[in-house]
């Protein structure tokens, strides 16, 4: 009780800190500072994994076959090295250095990047270092210094409004934020009553862009040396699961999708800082099982440790003739 009293108390003074910050850049009070090129931002308004990652990297993959250069802004979260980076590419930094997302990022787009909590001044170096690219930024919805051309918000179809604010709940910021939104994606478990629900939630809001649904395709099991497993060689076969993600139960019910029997699983928190010590205990634990786990993980833990699987899983989006011509349309701002 004593416990449940404290959550409520902090989520009271979390959500006063919250709004009263959300008025001051509402009211010009804080300063929103803009860039010479266009900034997609990819976020959420509430904790948790909604796949903010592969929207990015499928945001970049769409610009990058358009023809339009990319590069992608992140803060880093729950890497060890407090420095900032703007490189060219992210593939001979670790997790450690860079935050896993961003590496499993870099390996996708191979892109610049630029890793840094102030966002604004990294961009800048990267257009003086690397030329004008449209910046795609990873979970920026709440980062409001820097003005954004598209405001994408992923909106998680099992929990969509956070029931409450942190620490008590999910929610990061009030409900009233969600008009800042110009594209909401929903994603996760969708069906058309949770859909429904999320609209006319929205709307009633004062969001007026454009809505899509999204969901998580499993696309293969890849194999400690990087080769796409067939299927036929998987349906069926022992698998010991972990991982260090926000939705442990969602990468189980993927595996299951290709048949594979689950022989373990085990659930550790996001952002996890996996050794080999970790690693051996999994094997023991696996009993002869492969060990598999996200390709999130496996970005976080390194190439060193030959003995992983990963789940390879992409995000499919509705109407994606349209979603594309919305990214599309700021490459004119790009010289």
């Amino acid at each position: 009780m004593i416990m449940k009293g404290g959550l409520f108390i902090a989520s009271l003074v979390f959500a006063a800190a919250t709004t009263a910050r959300k008025l001051l850049f509402d009211f010009n009070i804080l300063k929103v500072n803009k860039l010479s090129v266009p900034v997609i931002s990819v976020g959420n308004i509430t904790a948790g994994g909604t796949g903010k990652t592969p929207v990015v990297i499928l945001i970049g993959q769409i610009l990058k076959e358009a023809g339009v250069p990319v590069a992608v802004l992140s803060r880093g979260y729950g890497r060890k090295s407090m420095r900032p980076f703007s490189v060219r590419s992210g593939k001979d930094l670790s997790a450690q250095e860079i935050g896993d997302e961003p590496k499993l990022i870099s390996e996708k787009l191979d892109c610049p990047l630029g890793i840094a909590s102030n966002r604004y001044r990294t961009a800048n170096l990267l257009i003086r270092k690397f030329g004008e690219h449209v910046m795609v930024m990873d979970d920026g919805f709440s980062h409001r210094q820097l003005h954004r051309d598209l405001n994408i918000l992923l909106v998680d179809a099992e929990n969509p409004f956070g029931n409450g604010f942190l620490p008590k709940g999910r929610l990061r910021e009030p409900l009233s934020s969600l008009k800042r939104a110009e594209v909401v994606i929903i994603t996760g478990d969708i069906n058309e009553e949770r859909v429904d629900f999320i609209r006319k939630t929205l709307k009633r809001k004062g969001f007026a862009g454009e809505i899509f649904t999204a969901r998580r395709k499993v696309v293969a099991v890849i194999s400690p040396d990087g080769a796409v497993l067939p299927d036929s060689s998987i349906k069926g076969k022992d698998f010991y699961l972990f991982s260090g993600i926000a939705g442990h139960e969602k990468f189980e019910n993927s595996a299951k999708e290709l048949g594979i029997e689950i022989k373990g699983s085990v659930s550790y928190p996001d952002h996890y800082p996996f050794d080999k010590s970790e690693i051996d205990q999994l094997i023991k634990n696996g009993d002869g099982a492969p060990l598999l786990t996200t390709e999130k993980d496996i970005a976080r833990i390194g190439s060193t440790m030959n003995c992983l699987y990963a789940l390879r899983i992409n995000i499919e989006i509705d109407r994606i003739s349209e979603f594309k011509g919305i990214i599309t349309r700021l490459k004119s701002r790009i010289s």
